[in-house]
């Protein structure tokens, strides 16, 4: 267990407050998104439902009583949320204002008359090229950036506490100066915990203001409108990115692992494997499937026997160095599970794989016996 953090202030509530608010105010703006994929009977609104329960269980999490602690996401975390999120959003802004309107609506008539030709459960499969899954998986994959969080969370301790913060101590209150410094003699998996937190919701709330634009302000520009035009599927021209769902998928799962912990080594270890499991099995199960697929699943449209033997394979190999065999084993469960059951169903793999995940390891995290210590590549006196 970890030690008694540091006594809370009225600072710490309202940060945490504010960041739920946040989170709400993306659901407000989401939930019309996903009322029109209903009306429209998108074969995605199962999985955007799903998406927007999972985000509200994100926001509970965040204020209930946590342990020792009192919150999940520790002061001054969640005033770095709060402060992330308001510059980005005058980023947002200031694109919209500058930005030369660029309308979707050319490109999802394009994705559009491939709907209209075949089924839509298998349009994904018949309209999007081996190319365009293999750049669309490149973005995939750079999901495993994540875990570098927990490498580079102890120097961001570190210069914020012994350099920024010391520098500047008239500019901050006591609670804030008594947070960092509390952080400060952590171990390396609770610093690394807080950073996983900002980098996830920061990036989290990067995507929901690109989908959000996309699909309620279509002539509204933005900086990466171009490069999700070229990596999008033919069902996601009016329903959320499948790359919406990754990283929710991913701060829930962590949650789960870390909050009120018995093993919080191992539950961090369990993160490692939650995140590699659910990048790699997909990547797999996708580039060898769309390339070598020829025996398909009967009952499962679009999918390969030989993707999901590969997406096993990757799942085992990359749990094992986290988790130890038997929970490797349980990982390769949970992907079949999710890859053909919960896709046959059209709920999202890249949202329901690491939960799942991360419910089955905190059940059995007393089976975690990883093959390595740690994923640390900071010098020691960080």
């Amino acid at each position: 267990m970890i030690l008694a953090g540091p006594q809370l202030g009225v600072e710490s509530w309202m940060y945490s407050i504010l960041v739920c608010c946040v989170i709400a105010l993306y659901m407000y703006l989401l939930v019309p998104i996903v009322k029109r994929t209903f009306q429209e009977k998108h074969p995605n609104r199962y999985s955007n439902v799903v998406l927007i329960v999972v985000l509200g269980l994100i926001a509970l999490f965040y204020i209930l009583p946590y342990s020792q602690f009192g919150l999940y996401v520790l002061y001054p975390v969640s005033y770095w949320d709060v402060v992330f999120v308001a510059a980005w959003g005058l980023i947002t802004l200031i694109g919209a204002w500058t930005l030369k309107p660029s309308t979707e609506r050319p490109h999802n008539l394009m994705l559009q008359r491939g709907m209209e030709c075949t089924d839509k459960n298998t349009i994904d499969t018949l309209n999007f090229s081996y190319s365009g899954e293999v750049r669309r998986k490149a973005l995939h994959i750079m999901a495993l950036l994540t875990l570098f969080a927990f490498s580079v969370g102890p120097m961001i301790i570190w210069l914020v506490n012994d350099h920024a913060y010391a520098s500047m101590g008239a500019l901050n209150t006591p609670e804030q100066l008594a947070s960092v410094a509390w952080a400060r003699t952590q171990n390396i998996d609770v610093q690394g915990i807080m950073a996983f937190n900002v980098g996830i919701f920061g990036a989290f709330c990067v995507q929901a203001d690109c989908e959000i634009l996309r699909l309620r302000y279509s002539r509204i520009n933005f900086a990466l409108k171009r490069t999700l035009q070229k990596t999008r599927r033919a069902s996601e021209a009016r329903s959320f990115g499948a790359h919406m769902s990754m990283l929710p998928g991913f701060l829930f799962g962590a949650i789960i692992l870390t909050y009120w912990p018995t093993y919080f080594h191992e539950g961090v270890m369990a993160i490692f494997a939650l995140v590699t499991v659910s990048t790699l099995g997909d990547l797999m199960a996708a580039i060898i499937g769309r390339r070598y697929g020829k025996h398909k699943w009967g009952w499962c449209k679009g999918k390969s026997k030989e993707g999901t033997l590969a997406g096993c394979l990757a799942s085992f190999f990359g749990a094992l160095i986290f988790v130890g065999p038997i929970l490797a084993a349980a990982s390769v469960g949970i992907f079949i599970f999710t890859d053909l059951v919960m896709g046959n169903l059209r709920i999202s793999d890249n949202l329901m794989t690491p939960i799942l995940l991360g419910i089955t390891y905190r059940l059995l995290i007393f089976w975690c016996m990883p093959m390595i210590s740690g994923f640390w590549y900071v010098p020691e006196f960080f």
